[in-house]
């Protein structure tokens, strides 16, 4: 490797891990966000928004005992409050 192409190297360096830690606080941010989610919460928008599948709705809806519009409505609602603790 040329001088050059090590200096570069290293500036590219600091540039990553000024990222990675913005990203570590990001993330950091979000999982506080998550865990102040019920477990219900959290169930609804990960089934509803992260893995959303055909079905996962209905098994929401056996699961929690509801009707597909109240999973709807309880996901925007957790999906508000997510939101405003970010």
């Amino acid at each position: 490797m040329q001088r050059d192409e090590v200096v570069a190297a290293l500036r590219q360096a600091k540039k990553d891990r000024q990222e990675i830690s913005r990203l570590q606080a990001r993330l950091a941010a979000f999982e506080k966000a998550w865990r102040g989610l019920t477990r219900e919460e959290q169930a609804i928008l990960y089934h509803t928004v992260v893995d959303h599948r055909k079905g996962n709705v209905e098994w929401l809806c056996g699961e929690l005992g509801i009707e597909p519009a109240t999973v709807y409505r309880r996901r925007n609602k957790a999906l508000m409050k997510l939101g405003e603790r970010l």
